[in-house]
């Protein structure tokens, strides 16, 4: 995996902190939606805006470095 997206300092922010409620909040209430009996497109619609905040909630996730390809060869 690659570093993260926004740097430490990004994700310690007043903003970004903010952005990311507001962005957990959007979630449950889509999961909500999605709860919810729903013709097939409106689900799709659903599952595509889910798959796109969680998206943008990953960008300020700590990706760690993968281990070195040797790391587990006897």
């Amino acid at each position: 995996m690659a570093e993260s997206f926004l740097t430490p300092l990004e994700r310690n922010s007043a903003v970004w902190r903010r952005l990311r409620e507001h962005l957990d909040l959007r979630l449950t209430a889509l999961r909500e939606k999605n709860d919810r009996h729903s013709d097939d497109r409106k689900t799709a619609q659903l599952r595509s805006s889910i798959a796109e905040v969680k998206y943008l909630i990953g960008l300020g996730e700590e990706k760690p470095k993968p281990p070195p390809e040797d790391a587990f060869k006897d």
